[in-house]
This record gives structure tokens, sequence and C-alpha cells, in this order.
């Protein structure tokens, strides 16, 4: 009742001219997967909306009206995606940039059209969503028909007379692209050695690489997206292939060569022409930059697609979208982020611009670098070096990882060990101010592990309460098979009744009997490691000030500062707090990594320091960088046994 009074007299305030701006409000969803594997590509949708509304909200907004962001984590699932789809309609949702995969927009764009929604996506490639006719699609991308043509000629020019394997991952997106790069194919004397379908998802990929090594192919192109992909090189490495891999735009993330490790090396990609060195993003990048924000990939093509939704709109002096919708196919030309972009009778640009890259080593880190001579004009297909005899393998050679455990180690240190970990950032809560450091800090740690041998670490970011739990529950079957497993979270942890909780980017927290509902408690973290035959440990950068302290505390009957005490450690088990008991950890604002992990990093580095002492370690230096503020503490029971976590 108290809404709909609020209500009508908002509109009578408004029809005698007294508007108030909280209802001047155009509504843009954005939706993608901004938690699990994929969540990399969310956390650019999101980042290049978030600031192109700020920035149209800051120059006056759209016919007078300020716009706001929502977003709807689709998982990379199209269920999921359906269900997002149906929450923005009924929050009154406008219009979409998004979704990511062009297995979830296909459908979610029907629901769309039937409710008056017009989508623009960011990133879905695939040619059928923008065949069916719909009023309401179109995409500030290109076409999967479009850069498999550009895979295919480049193939043409440099592995004629070779082999190559074609491999997919089964989704509209993946096979779709590796199907027209097939096509492209046919005819020369490019060889298909072998064409198969993994499922999204696994991580187990020794099979199919044991029959691209029997089937003789000198190239494996992978139509998918960067987790399978990465997994695909490193394994290949593993296994002594020196290959190079050639996919799409799906990798484009610097969690590609995060988890591919340096079996990425040699990687070849088509995208479009950097995005970011074009002059019109410079301003636009200085202020993501500014805000932490991403800006590799799809961000400004994110970016790009709320402008042109408010280039439309002004243009067409309306926000009935099916005429924002009609003014975009005018062929009317944008002036975007990513440069001037128009759209044909079926919503897709007219501008097709993807070019070749590689990733390679770029001082010290490996990313993803234009090949000469290819400057995204028109379908221009980037230069290769010039021919050799055999054929060249224009890439750089795949590097082979590190092994586990080198020849020569340190006393005590077994050899071959399967070392795995799990490494959670949470930044982006949803109902707090952002956290500067986590982010990075999983990134960082991801980084050091892979470099000093763990065999597999997954990345998680941004996990919301299912998700915290799922990872949780899938790095237990990893550590199962494990000598050593590790888990770092970083992000809000809190202690309340002497029970300690990691909290998902999604927890509200109400009251304190929410807690047991949208809270992680740490034992599951525990639980999970359990199983390895040697190691556990659990790292926790999560004593930071409780953001619920506020409103629990009315209600709660027990809350401290900082983390409790944990339980006591079952026998070979570690448990690392950033901050002892009771104590707050530090979160470095600034564009480094907290104290804590700049320690951890640094000692897990350095060669042949038994685990006792390195943690020792960690806390003088954390002592040392934050003048004694903030004093680490280990809580473990260990055997009398050396363990090394760089034991070269």
């Amino acid at each position: 009742m108290v809404m709909k009074l609020s209500a009508f007299v908002a509109a009578g305030l408004v029809a005698i001219g007294l508007s108030t701006p909280a209802l001047a409000q155009i509504k843009i969803g954005y939706g993608g997967p901004l938690t699990g594997p994929n969540a990399a590509f969310g956390a650019q949708i999101r980042a290049g909306v978030e600031q192109a509304v700020e920035d149209i909200n800051r120059r006056g907004g759209v016919l007078g009206q300020r716009l706001s962001a929502h977003g709807g984590d689709d998982v990379s699932d199209p269920r999921q995606g359906v269900s997002v789809a149906n929450k923005f309609v009924a929050d009154g949702i406008q219009f979409v940039v998004g979704h990511f995969n062009s297995g979830v927009s296909v459908p979610v764009s029907e629901i769309y059209a039937e409710n008056g929604i017009l989508m623009v996506t960011p990133s879905s490639t695939n040619p059928l969503l923008t065949e069916r006719g719909l009023w309401n699609v179109a995409r500030t991308s290109g076409r999967d028909d479009q850069q498999g043509v550009v895979a295919a000629e480049w193939l043409k020019r440099n592995y004629a007379g070779r082999r190559v394997a074609l491999l997919h991952d089964k989704t509209k997106y993946g096979q779709g692209l590796t199907d027209v790069t097939r096509g492209a194919l046919k005819g020369s004397r490019v060889t298909e050695a072998l064409y198969e379908g993994v499922n999204g998802g696994e991580k187990d990929f020794s099979a199919v690489i044991r029959r691209i090594k029997a089937s003789g192919a000198a190239l494996v192109y992978w139509g998918g997206l960067h987790t399978e992909g990465a997994l695909i090189v490193r394994q290949m490495a593993d296994q002594g292939m020196r290959v190079p891999l050639m996919s799409g735009d799906g990798i484009t993330t610097d969690e590609f060569a995060t988890i591919g490790g340096p079996g990425s090396e040699g990687t070849l990609m088509t995208f479009p022409a950097d995005p970011t060195k074009r002059p019109e993003a410079a301003a636009v990048v200085a202020a993501l930059k500014a805000r932490s924000r991403v800006t590799e990939a799809y961000t400004l093509y994110a970016y790009a697609a709320v402008e042109v939704i408010a280039q439309a709109a002004q243009a067409a002096n309306s926000l009935d979208r099916r005429k924002v919708a009609a003014q975009m196919r005018t062929g009317m030309r944008f002036q975007t982020a990513i440069g001037t972009l128009s759209f044909d009778r079926k919503g897709d640009i007219t501008r097709p611009d993807y070019v070749m890259y590689v990733w390679k080593r770029v001082d010290g880190k490996i990313t993803y670098v234009q090949l000469p001579d290819g400057d995204g004009a028109g379908a221009q297909v980037a230069a290769a070096p010039p021919a050799v005899s055999p054929p060249p393998v224009v890439a750089p050679p795949v590097v082979l990882p590190q092994p586990v455990v080198p020849p020569v180690a340190a006393p005590g240190a077994p050899l071959n060990e399967n070392r795995v970990a799990l490494v959670i950032g949470n930044s982006r809560y949803a109902n707090q101010p952002i956290l500067a450091n986590p982010s990075r800090d999983a990134d960082r740690l991801a980084e050091s592990l892979r470099k000093i041998g763990f065999r597999q670490v997954v990345v998680a970011k941004d996990l919301t309460h299912d998700g915290m739990r799922r990872a949780l529950l899938d790095f237990s079957e990893l550590a199962d098979k494990a000598d050593w497993a590790m888990i770092y979270f970083a992000g809000h942890g809190i202690e309340i009744d002497q029970k300690n909780y990691l909290l998902p980017v999604d927890a509200r927290l109400r009251s304190d009997r929410a807690v047991s509902f949208e809270a992680v408690p740490l034992e599951q973290a525990l639980d999970s490691v359990r199983g390895a035959r040697k190691m556990r440990i659990v790292i926790l950068d999560a004593c930071r000030e409780n953001p619920f302290r506020n409103q629990l505390a009315a209600n709660s009957r027990n809350i401290t500062r900082g983390l409790g005490r944990p339980p006591e450690p079952a026998r070979g088990t570690v448990v690392v707090y950033a901050a002892k008991e009771g104590t707050l950890a530090d979160d470095d604002g600034g564009a480094g990594n907290s104290p804590f992990l700049s320690a951890l990093v640094r000692n897990i580095e350095t060669p042949q320091v038994e685990i006792d002492k390195l943690f020792r370690r960690v806390r003088d230096d954390v002592l040392e960088a934050t003048n004694r503020r903030q004093e680490p503490h280990v809580y473990s029971s260990l055997s009398s046994d050396d363990f090394f976590f760089n034991p070269r």
C-alpha cells in the first residue's frame, strides 16, 4: 500500500511539472558469466557497461534521463540465462548489453523480443544470432563466419601441405567457429588430421591429446573458451608436444596465460585490432584504470554497446525500444570507443576487422600481441613472417613448463609430487564497497604457484554463494588425488558466535540468522583439502573489518574483529591467517598487492625454505611492511618431516 501511494504521489508531481530524478531512469541490464570459469569475460562486460553508464550520466544522460546498470549472472549456462532474462523482464529492464556466450544469447534474445527489450551483445559471434530476423538484436563484435575465414586464409598461406587438428567444445560458439574454419579450409592444401568435440568443463584432455599426437597434426585449432583451451595447451606441453594452438576471440583474457602457463606461448588467435590502442579509446581506458576496472578484450565492446544505445535513442528522440532498434539499422554512423560503427539490417556491424595475434612473453608476462601489418582495416588478414622450408611455425616455439620438482631438490623433498591449488579472489561485493586487492592478489599468487611447480591452479573470482560451494566441491575432487592441496581465499571473512565464515560476493546478512544461509563456513574449505595425501593448506587473507558488523550487532550474540581462532587443524594441515585472530589485515588501495600477499609470494618463490620457517618469514615481512600493525598467524599440525613450497 505504501509503494502504491508513493507511485501515485510521484505521478502527480510529474503531472504538475515537479519531476524527481529518481523516477527519470533508463534501466540497462548486462548479462554474462559474472561467476564460474568464464567470469573473466563477465567482468569485462560489467566494467564496460558500468563505466559507460557513469560517463554518459556525467554528461547529462539520455533525453534528460539518467542510466542505471543492473547485472545478471548467467554462468555461461543457457538455462540460467533464461532465468536472468525473465528477471530482467520482471524488473523493467529496457535495454540489455549481453550476453557473452552465443549459446546463451540465442535463446534469451527471443524472450527479450517478446517483451520489447533491445539487446546489443558485445561478444556473441555465432551467425545464427542475427540470421533469424529478430527486430531487437545487434552486436558490436564481428561474426564467426568472418573470423573463421581469416583463420583459414592464414592457415592456407602458412600451413600448406601440413596437417591440422580441429577441436571444439560442442557449443553454438565453439563448434560454429570450428565448422566455419573447417569449411573455409576445404579444397586447400591444408589437410584435416582430426575433427573432434570435447565437453565444456572437462579438466583432463590427455586422451584427445594422444589422438592429436597420433594424427601427426602440426597445429591444433580450438573452437571454444579460454579455460579449456588453456588446459589443452598446458597438457600438450606436459606431454612434450611442441605444436601451437590457434583459436578465436573466446580466449581473449589474461587468464588464458595464467591457466596455460608457459605452454600458452606461441598460441595464435583471431581478434579485432586492439581496441585499447585506438585514439577514441584513450580517455575511456584511462577512466577504467583509474577505477581499477579491466580494460582487456570485450570491455570496450560493452562500453560501445551502451554508447550505441544512447546515440540511437537521442537520434530517434525516443526511448521506445523498437524505434531505437530501427534507428540503429538506418546506416547511422555511431562514434564509439572502438571507432565508427554502423549496422546492417540484421544488426551486424558493417566493419569486419579480425586480425591475427600471437601470445608471447612481453616484459616477463605472457600476453597477446598483434602480428605485423594487421591494422584491422576491412577484412584484412594479418601478414605472416616470410616462409621458410619446412613450412614455418611463425609463433614462438611452445616452451615446456618447469617440471614439478627438478632433479636437484632440497633434502626431504619428494620427487614427482602432484600439487594443486584453488585460488579465490572476491573483490566486487554487491552490497558493500569493492575491495581493491583480492582479484589482483589471486592472479599474482596463481602465477607464482605455477612458477614453482603446482600442476593445477584453479583461479575463481567474485564467487556467489552457490559459486563458492561448487568451487570447493569441485576442488575436493582434485585434492583427493593430490599430494598437496592448497586453498587461498582473499575477500571478506567474519567470525560470529565463535565460528568463522567466508563471504561470497552476493551476501546481504540482514540478520545473524542469515549468516548460516548466505556465508560459507571455514570448515567447508578445510574439508575440501582433507583428501590430499601429504600436505593440506588453507590461507585466509580475509581478516578485514566485518562490513556487516553494524547491522548484525543489534541481534547477534558475539561478533569479533577479523577472524576468530580456527578449529584445531587435523594432522598434516596448516591454516594461515593474514592477521592473527581478532585483528585486521590491510587492503592496499593502490595498484599493487596486499602486504600479506606480497610477502607470501616473495617467500614461496624463494628456493629451499622449509614451510615453518617460510611462514615465520612472511610474518616478519608483514610486520615490517605495516609498521607492526598486522601480524600473520599460523595454526598447524605437521609431522617432523621437512616440507618445501619451492624445493629447487
